[in-house]
């Protein structure tokens, strides 16, 4: 019982330096770019209705350029906003209401049929 709680309390620290880690890294990385990276952390707050899931799936498909900030997907700004912008729908133009075919040919002949 000892071992498992010392492996227990081992594994929990390990989690916590991975955690710190991957902070450090995304802090180099923005200082590096600049404040012009977005992260899989951060893509929902920078690009709403853009989910994490969405961005890292997006990214590993190619559709911007994108690398890896400790464990998470990282790209700058600009390349996730040109991806976006080439997705946006356009709306369709409002179609014309359709045409009462008789009260035009009423209109044509004068009156009555």
């Amino acid at each position: 019982m000892l071992l498992h709680e010392v492996l227990r309390a081992r594994a929990a620290a390990l989690r916590a330096e991975a955690d710190l880690l991957d902070g450090l890294a995304e802090q180099s990385c923005r200082t590096a770019l600049g404040a012009a990276v977005i992260t899989t952390s951060n893509a929902e707050v920078e690009f709403p209705g853009l989910t994490s899931r969405a961005f890292a799936d997006a990214g590993r498909a190619g559709h911007f350029p994108a690398f890896k900030s400790g464990r998470k997907l990282a790209a700058r700004r600009e390349d996730v906003a040109r991806w976006l912008e080439s997705r946006r729908v356009r709306p369709r133009a409002k179609r014309r209401p359709p045409v009462d075919h008789e009260a035009a040919y009423a209109t044509l002949v004068g009156g009555a049929r």
